[in-house]
C-alpha cells in the first residue's frame, strides 16, 4: 500500500494527477450548470460535491490536499508570464517572439497555452521561411503581448506581432475570455440577431465619419464602398475594461497605413436591441 502511495505523488505522476483532477473537476462543474439550467440545481451540486469528495477519500495525502484547496475558480484574477521566447538572429535579420501562458492550471487555461504556443511557432516558422526567400535577408520581427484586462469577469490578451521588412506592418489577435460562463467569446456568441454585422458597420461608419470630419487628415477608404456589408464576418474584437465591445482592425484594413491600428468602442446602448442578454456586459 505505501508503494501504490509513492508512485502516486512521485514528480512527474504527481503532476499527471493534478491534471486529472482538474479535467474531471471542470467536467462535473458543466454539468452543474446544465442542471441548473433545468432548475434542478441541487442534484448538480451533490455530483460536483460527490466527486470531488471521492478523489478526497481515494488519496489521503497532505499534497493532495493543498492542490485541492487551489482547484482554481474562473473568476479570479489569473497571472500571465512569458511562457517562451523564440529567438533568430542572423547578419540583419532578427525574430523575437514571447510566447504568453497562464499559470494557473485549469483545463481551459492549458488550452489556451497550447494554442498560443502553436501560434508562436507557426509564426516564427513563417518568418524563418520569408528571410529564407528574399534576397537581402533584413527582417525585423517581434512578438509581444499585452494582458488588456484582467478582471473578476474578463480576460483579454493581445498579441501583437510587429514584421519591418521595407515597411512595418502590425498584427494583433486578441482573445477574450469570459470567467463568468468560463467560455473563450466569438463575437456571434454576443448576439441573438443574424444582422449584428449590419448594426456593427453602421455605427462604425458612424464614428469614421465623425472623425474625418474632426480631421481632414483622416480618410477610411471603406467609406467609398457606400455599402454595410463591408464589414467581414469574423472582425478582430475584444472586450475592454470598462466592459465594452472594442471592434480593432489593423494596418491598411480600412484605412490608409499611416493611419495604423483603428479600433472603435461600439456604445453598449447600440447593441442592447441585438444582445442575447442585455445585461451581458455588466
Amino acid at each position: 500500500m505505501s508503494e501504490m502511495k509513492q508512485h502516486t505523488f512521485d514528480g512527474e505522476n504527481q503532476e499527471q494527477l493534478k491534471r486529472e483532477i482538474v479535467a474531471r473537476f471542470q467536467i462535473e462543474k458543466a454539468k452543474v450548470y446544465e442542471e441548473k439550467k433545468r432548475k434542478v440545481l441541487r442534484r448538480g451540486v451533490e455530483s460536483v460535491i460527490l466527486v470531488v469528495f471521492s478523489f478526497l477519500i481515494m488519496l489521503q495525502n497532505t499534497t493532495f490536499r493543498g492542490f485541492a484547496s487551489e482547484i482554481p475558480i474562473l473568476g479570479d484574477l489569473v497571472s500571465i508570464i512569458t511562457g517562451e521566447t523564440l529567438l533568430f538572429s542572423q547578419e540583419e535579420a532578427e525574430i523575437t517572439i514571447d510566447v504568453p501562458k497562464i499559470t494557473e492550471e485549469n483545463q481551459v487555461y492549458s488550452q489556451l497555452n497550447e494554442k498560443y504556443l502553436r501560434e508562436g511557432q507557426r509564426a516564427y516558422q513563417s518568418y524563418i521561411d520569408v528571410i529564407n526567400k528574399v534576397d537581402e535577408k533584413q527582417m525585423y520581427v517581434s512578438g509581444t503581448y499585452d494582458v488588456k484586462v484582467n478582471d473578476n469577469r474578463f480576460l483579454v490578451i493581445d498579441r501583437t506581432f510587429e514584421e519591418t521588412v521595407g515597411s512595418t506592418n502590425v498584427e494583433h489577435r486578441f482573445d477574450t475570455f469570459d470567467k463568468k460562463n468560463e467560455v473563450l467569446l466569438s463575437l456571434k456568441m454576443l448576439f441573438k440577431t443574424e444582422n449584428y454585422l449590419e448594426v456593427l458597420a453602421q455605427e462604425i461608419e458612424h464614428q469614421m465619419k465623425e472623425r474625418m470630419r474632426v480631421n481632414s487628415d483622416i480618410k477610411y477608404w471603406v467609406l467609398d464602398y457606400n455599402d454595410t456589408n463591408w464589414l467581414e464576418n469574423d472582425p478582430n474584437f475584444y472586450i475592454n475594461e470598462n466592459h465594452e465591445l472594442v471592434i480593432s482592425f489593423d494596418k491598411y484594413e480600412v484605412s490608409a497605413g499611416y493611419m495604423g491600428t483603428q479600433e472603435f468602442i461600439i456604445p453598449t446602448t447600440v447593441l442592447n436591441p441585438i444582445l442575447v442578454d442585455e445585461n451581458f456586459f455588466n
